[in-house]
């Protein structure tokens, strides 16, 4: 093609196309990268995260209150749980997973309530976190009864943990884990859980 001659050529300067360039949208390969290394997440969740448009929600959320990899959680698998059970995730707005996060944050119950919450929230159209989790009966226990109930699940299946050894601390877990029904943290309850059947086998 000939060059247009009626039209007088428009020159644009260099402050002109740094501004356009600054302005572009990130490439998604360089946003993944991105996210990986600023929210220590790991590859797939960056590309999930992406490909489901959550990226911008998860940025201003783990961004302002940090805890990422919960969020990342909370957008990329129990979205899809709250879906399977017949549940619209497309009601669940920034800002009731910006105030379940600050109330997990705040010690009101452990992040293993989080699907139970949200599940609840939906079914009974409420907004409200701290309703659903004190409904729900979820709201956190002391570290001591945390501790209690480890102790006296451990002398129960005393027997059981010396036939299984440091194996036995998974299913032992879960029994607790049931039993707190998500009031406490899964990492404490690990920890003191091996604590014990440490001293057990020792």
């Amino acid at each position: 093609m000939y060059p247009e001659t009626d039209v007088k050529p428009i020159l644009i300067s260099e402050k002109v196309l740094k501004s356009i360039e600054l302005n572009l949208p990130e490439l998604p390969e360089a946003k993944i990268s991105r996210l990986t290394k600023e929210y220590s997440i790991n590859r797939e969740q960056a590309e999930a995260l992406i490909n489901n448009a959550y990226d911008d929600e998860f940025e201003l959320l783990a961004g302002s209150l940090g805890n990422a990899p919960v969020v990342a959680r909370i957008y990329l698998n129990i979205f899809p749980e709250l879906e399977k059970a017949g549940l619209d995730q497309g009601n669940v707005k920034v800002e009731m997973v910006r105030e379940l996060l600050s109330a997990l944050d705040k010690g009101t119950f452990a992040k293993e309530a989080i699907p139970d919450i949200l599940h609840w929230m939906l079914k009974n159209d409420v907004r409200d976190v701290e309703k659903a989790s004190e409904s729900l009966g979820v709201s956190s226990v002391e570290l001591s009864d945390v501790r209690a109930i480890c102790e006296r699940v451990v002398k129960e299946r005393e027997s059981y943990i010396k036939e299984r050894g440091k194996s036995a601390l998974g299913p032992i877990m879960g029994i607790v884990m049931k039993e707190l029904r998500g009031k406490a943290d899964g990492k404490i309850i690990s920890e003191i859980l091996n604590e014990k059947i440490e001293q057990l086998l020792s």
